[in-house]
């Protein structure tokens, strides 16, 4: 044994144990009285041990407890997927601490609540049947579903497990992005197949229209195409609240007329337009639009025309995920348009042919 400190006249110490282990050390000692301690204090002193040794692991395990809450929550909040506890009723018993912009209502507001509170009708009853089944399976389900969250729509693909017996645990990973993607790959697929089953431009103008507005707002939308022996800009296709598609446009008119000169998107808040106008770059002309974005229609390096919607009302606002998005589909409609443009050329030719042959007198030959 080694000694430390300064020597004592006399020292007593007793283990601190718990559950038959030693996890600490109870000591007393006097410098000046040799026989400060006798067996009666080793004996009180071993008594109190034990409440000492309970004490003390109580206050670890709750020291611990903390740190690992603590812990979980910072990793919960770092997390993007939401964590819910509900019950076979469809009431909100528990929600793990996440992102609150992937939940309805703040988690202290949800608790409590049910499934009926938050979803459609049609989708809490859903829920409340697959949730019977986890609990009378004992498996886990797969499910997706939509979410109004402020003025989103936001996708999330959820496991339900069996927590208790009267409870599941829901863990939602946020799709959204997934779902957009999707839903933008499969637009560009039916314009494409538009352009080549459609009848007319009429209807391949109407099919794009619709098949954009499930995108986007799209209630304001027109496509302009530039005219090759004039340079003037028509609107074969132009659906608007208040104005009528504009007549001998020129590419110093119009924020169209900005696209055209600048081969770039815009997207514009009436602010911008302002200020376009002020600084002489626009022509003003129309209607003044809340939010206005365009896109350049491009076919092997040449522009063609702009495709473009626009929002009146200034409770609603495009974003630049939004403008991206329309120029990515502009490539395709560009396309579209093109192909479609060459196989109604090729049809008009081959009409003229086909008239031109039934037009000429048949020629008759000599016998031989």
């Amino acid at each position: 044994m080694k000694l430390l400190g300064v020597p004592s006249a006399i020292w007593l110490g007793v283990p601190l144990m718990v559950a038959g282990k030693t996890i600490d050390a109870m000591v007393v000692q006097h410098y000046s009285g040799p026989k400060a301690y006798g067996e009666r204090e080793q004996h009180m002193l071993e008594f109190v041990s034990t409440q000492v040794a309970i004490a003390i692991t109580r206050k670890r395990a709750e020291d611990a407890l903390r740190q690992s809450e603590a812990e979980l929550r910072a990793l919960f909040a770092c997390m993007r997927d939401v964590v819910i506890v509900i019950d076979s009723r469809g009431v909100y018993l528990m929600i793990a601490p996440t992102n609150p912009e992937l939940l309805v209502k703040p988690p202290e507001d949800l608790v409590g609540k049910t499934l009926q509170d938050v979803f459609r009708q049609d989708q809490a009853e859903s829920f409340l049947g697959v949730i019977k089944q986890v609990l009378d399976t004992k498996k886990t389900q797969q499910i997706e579903y939509d979410l109004n969250i402020g003025d989103q729509t936001v996708w999330f693909a959820t496991s339900i497990s069996p927590m208790t017996e009267n409870s599941t645990l829901w863990v939602a990973h946020d799709i959204t992005e997934r779902k957009r993607f999707e839903s933008v790959q499969n637009a560009l697929y039916r314009i494409s197949q538009t352009a080549i089953t459609s009848e007319g431009m009429d209807t391949l103008y109407h099919s794009i229209h619709s098949i954009l507005g499930e995108l986007i707002p799209a209630e304001n939308f027109f496509i302009a195409l530039i005219e090759p022996a004039s340079g003037e800009i028509s609107f074969p296709y132009y659906v608007d609240q208040f104005d009528e598609p504009p007549v001998g446009m020129t590419p110093q008119q119009g924020l169209t007329g900005y696209i055209i000169r600048t081969g770039r998107p815009l997207l514009a808040t009436r602010e911008d337009i302002e200020r376009l106008v002020q600084q002489g770059q626009v022509e003003r002309l129309g209607s003044m639009s809340a939010d206005w974005m365009g896109a350049p229609l491009i076919v092997e390096g040449a522009l063609i025309g702009v495709m473009a919607v626009q929002i009146y009302t200034s409770g609603s606002h495009y974003d630049q995920e939004d403008l991206h998005l329309l120029e990515f589909v502009s490539t395709q409609v560009a396309q579209a348009i093109e192909r479609k443009r060459m196989d109604e050329k090729i049809r008009s030719l081959s009409f003229t042919d086909r008239s031109d042959r039934v037009a000429q007198p048949a020629r008759l030959h000599p016998p031989g």
